[in-house]
């Protein structure tokens, strides 16, 4: 049988699993879809137990909020968590101001807590628009939402009785269950409603408002330190055949089986209400090379610590200031062109669908890293640096944050270890990171989403002065200038956002002679268009209630000039490329369905071999995936991905040509074990070929070799 016949075969047996599974999906979709509303999940594992003492100050007003003055003077208390990068917290913020004007006259008090990690002005915003009827409030160190437990959930509400104790959690509402709760609520509105007792203790103490650091001292006194943690353990068995196969990844594949873990417990103490110190303590089995190429760049592996002042108050001329400084370890991302591990739209899973993922996503995905099959990293936007970040926002309008980080350490002086370091692809200098954004929202007429416009400009400079190998072994030492500006425009529906960025980069410092001319410069262009929709609450369709039918469709362009080059920019851009993806997600009920498209072009073309076709130099991504809650907490997700890739190595045109064409089809289970803590059961399979020439008297030959892989993982994560 020819390797084409192979290959179809292949093909039409993974389609036709594919099928069938998809189809088993559809049917359990259409019989729990009319069966399932829009009612909120329930957390009651906190019943009766007293809510956290806190004093927080306003969002946007001078002022503090008590909780000992809080819970008693309303008939229900709800205090929602909420963040601004949360996607649908808007919608959910105006479903609770909507909550809050139906049940506020009858006795139901309100408390919208946001917990950015630094001030912004967007979150002012966000809240004035959206829930103005609401009591907002800040929690810059995540202190309240910690004690709460809220920490874990992009938005939760907690529902407190008059003396002060939880009586109900609801985690990840949907805009159509927080109207629905006015059911929960009435009897409690009514005065009918008693509630879980607990053990409350001595009344409180009533705050008079005389002593803020007093007041505040008492309330952390009864918790000064939090402990948070993450854990998370996998199995995994890996069988590989043929030559070369690699991940879903592109990441190499060693045949076996491992179990690997890793806790992460991170230890915070309020010394006074403005100055708090922390630290991060990391035990994991997954190897100094997953750190050295995941999202956290530590000096240690076992962990680090971090420092941290806020202040607020008013300036003249200023007007209200607040400021966050922080030494040490510190987590952020800014725009896929400059710092952001990863751009969850520019991919084929979560491009399509709501689980987070990579999906295919080459051999040369990117210039921040690459996903090791030993890595328990679950792909997500953040970096996480050592070295000082400073966050100011004025008259709750203009946005500054500079930062500082120390990246990379030495490689090791011992050549061998050099050549060692040279062939795991960890080679690096020391580098420095500077890092500068500037930012700036204004309130649009037709919707609380603010349009947003900021400026970035990062810096990364290694060290020429360190001990200088052979280039085949360390390369040179580099600097690399990126300058971008980002603009976020929602109307009437849509939201529409776009970057520039250029880059200064200079590949080799130790060269003196070429002054400007060792230069290379780059520009790089990212739009996109994002339409979500929503059923009216009594439509139907195919004779089945359609109000919990919800749409997003998205739309983008991506040009990555051949000469730009940002070494923190999101893993799935390559540079000379253009193209479009796009992207639509419909949900029903507990059903999802997900497709993603990506096609790129080289910019500047690239001589390949001599049997190359004028379609070569082509990229393209192709995934479907569909998902269906088969129970509560139960999540069974079914998908595949095509990526075809035609690209050849610079410098070599009559060389390797790279992996021209890759399959991949997941299975996968999810269970919830708790508001916390899930476990996860997932197989691959994947089919790909490499394609490599040889030319010879003039002549190209086309040599191709076949790999296959199967990965069977299984993994719990938990989270307190």
């Amino acid at each position: 049988m020819s390797a084409q016949a192979i290959a179809v075969e292949r093909s039409t047996r993974t389609v036709s699993l594919a099928a069938v599974l998809f189809c088993t999906l559809l049917c359990i979709g259409a019989t729990l879809a009319p069966a399932r509303g829009e009612t909120a999940e329930i957390d009651s594992s906190l019943a009766g137990q007293p809510a956290s003492p806190f004093l927080i100050p306003r969002l946007f007003t001078d002022g503090l909020v008590d909780s000992d003055t809080l819970y008693d003077a309303n008939a229900v208390t709800l205090i929602a968590f909420w963040t601004t990068h949360c996607a649908e917290c808007t919608q959910r913020l105006e479903s609770c101001n909507d909550l809050a004007e139906w049940g506020g006259p009858e006795g139901l008090g309100f408390v919208a807590v946001n917990w950015d990690s630094e001030p912004s002005s967007k979150a002012r915003l966000l809240a004035e628009g959206a829930a103005p009827l609401l009591l907002h409030t800040h929690d810059g160190d995540g202190w309240v939402s910690g004690a709460f437990g809220a920490s874990s959930h992009n938005f939760s509400l907690y529902l407190i009785d008059p003396s002060g104790l939880l009586q109900v959690a609801y985690h990840d509402l949907t805009p159509t269950q927080i109207l629905n709760l006015k059911e929960d609520l009435t009897p409690w509105l009514m005065g009918e409603e008693e509630g879980v007792s607990g053990d409350q203790g001595p009344p409180p103490a009533h705050a008079t408002g005389a002593k803020f650091l007093l007041d505040e001292l008492g309330k952390r006194a009864q918790s000064k330190i939090l402990l948070s943690g993450l854990g998370r353990l996998r199995w995994m068995n890996i069988d590989t055949t043929g030559t070369g196969a690699v991940g879903a990844n592109g990441e190499p594949l060693e045949p076996g089986a491992s179990l690997r873990h890793r806790v992460e417990l991170t230890l915070s103490y309020q010394i006074t209400p403005a100055l708090k110190a922390g630290g991060l303590i990391r035990i994991s089995n997954e190897g100094d090379q997953v750190l050295r190429s995941g999202p956290d760049y530590l000096s240690h592996e076992g962990g680090s610590f971090y420092l941290r002042h806020d202040t607020r108050g008013r300036l003249p001329l200023l007007g209200r200031v607040q400021s966050s400084l922080t030494g040490g370890y510190y987590r952020l991302s800014l725009t896929p062109m400059t710092l952001m591990r990863w751009d969850q739209t520019d991919t084929p899973i979560s491009g399509g669908q709501r689980a987070q993922g990579c999906g295919v996503c080459g051999g040369d995905a990117g210039m921040a890293g690459f996903i090791r099959s030993e890595s328990l990293e679950q792909l997500g936007p953040d970096l996480t640096f050592e070295g000082a970040r400073w966050a100011l926002t004025l008259r709750d309008r203009i946005d500054l944050l500079a930062l500082y980080a120390r990246t990379q350490t030495p490689s090791p002086v011992d050549e061998q270890d050099c050549w060692d370091l040279a062939l795991e692809e960890n080679n690096h200098y020391l580098q420095q990171l500077y890092g500068l954004r500037v930012g700036t929202q204004f309130r649009l007429p037709w919707g609380p989403e603010p349009l947003e416009l900021a400026a970035t400009g990062v810096l990364v400079d290694e060290d020429e002065d360190q001990p200088s190998w052979d280039a085949v072994c360390m390369g040179k030492p580099y600097q690399d200038r990126v300058l971008a500006a980002d603009l976020i425009l929602p109307a009437a529906g849509f939201v529409f956002e776009t970057e520039v960025a250029t880059s200064h980069w200079n590949p080799n410092k130790d060269d003196k002679t070429c002054g400007q001319d060792c230069y290379r410069d780059g520009t790089a262009v990212r739009l996109m268009l994002t339409h979500e929709l929503r059923a009216g609450e009594s439509s139907r369709l195919l004779g089945l209630p359609a109000d919990q039918l919800r749409a997003k469709l998205t739309y983008a362009f991506l040009q990555v000039g051949g000469g730009f080059y940002s070494p923190y920019s999101a893993l799935s851009y390559e540079s000379n490329l253009r193209g479009m993806r796009g992207s639509a997600r419909v949900d029903w009920g507990p059903v999802g369905v997900g497709v993603f498209y990506k096609h790129q072009e080289t910019i500047e073309e690239v001589p390949g071999p001599s049997y190359a076709s004028p379609q070569d130099g082509i990229k393209t991504t192709s995934s479907v995936w569909m998902d269906a809650q088969v129970w509560r907490g139960g999540v069974l997700m079914v998908g595949g991905v095509q990526d075809t890739r035609k690209l050849f190595t610079p410098g070599q045109p009559s060389g390797h040509l790279g992996p021209a064409k890759s399959k991949i089809f997941i299975l996968s289970f999810t269970q919830e074990l708790g508001p916390e803590t899930s476990i996860m059961a997932e197989a691959e399979w994947l089919d790909g070929d490499w394609l490599e020439g040889v030319t010879g008297s003039g002549s190209g030959v086309e040599q191709w070799r076949s790999y296959e892989s199967r990965v069977v993982r299984v993994m719990m994560d938990v989270e307190f």
